[in-house]
Parts: C-alpha cells; structure tokens; sequence
C-alpha cells in the first residue's frame, strides 16, 4: 500500500511539473490572437465590363477533334496491317497450338 502511494505522489508531481511547463511556453508564445484582414471585393463594377471578363473567361482554344487525333497517331504507325494475312498466320497458330495439346493428350493414354 505505501508503495501505490509513493507512485500515485510522483505520478501527481510529475503531472504538476507538466502542466507548470506548458503554462510557461504559452506565456512565452505570447498572445495568441488571430487577425484576418477583409477586402471589399464587391464593389460596383459596369454591367458591360462584368459581361466582357465573364466571356473571356469562357473562352477556350480550340482543341482538335477525336477523329484528328486518332488520324495523327494512325499515320504514325506506318502500313496498316494486311488483315486477311494476319488471320490466315493466327488461324496456323492455333491449328498448330490445338495439335500439340492434342498430341499430349494422347500421350497420357500409352501409359
């Protein structure tokens, strides 16, 4: 029991010594005030000049088109493809890759 008690005094001491230190760095901060200075951004402004800045404002470049981007890259890629070609080469492909997993197979029924 005394010794709860010896741990609860410097538990409480050591909570004193805190707050005593945190009392001190506030004090030295000094005061701590917010100051926001406000500008009156409403002031009357020409109806006229009001629709010219909101227009120029609208204004945008002109941006090109999908279709002239999508031209642009296509001409970048040189010959387009001979389609029949690559479809006669993908078809051998897969014959090819169809007999051989055929041949597999068949293999597991010679053992």
């Amino acid at each position: 029991m005394a010794q709860y008690r010896v741990t609860q005094r410097k538990a409480i001491a050591l909570a004193a010594r805190e707050r005593r230190r945190t009392l001190e760095k506030i004090k030295s901060l000094g005061p701590l005030t917010l100051t926001i200075e406000l500008e009156d951004c409403m002031k009357p402004i020409p109806v006229e000049t009001y629709l010219e800045t909101l227009c120029e404002s609208l204004e945008v470049e002109p941006q090109p088109s999908f279709c002239e981007l999508l031209s642009d890259s296509l001409t970048d890629l040189g010959d387009p493809p001979v389609w029949e070609q690559w479809l006669d080469t993908l078809l051998d492909d897969l014959s090819r890759d169809r007999d051989l997993s055929l041949s597999s197979d068949d293999s597991l029924f010679d053992v």
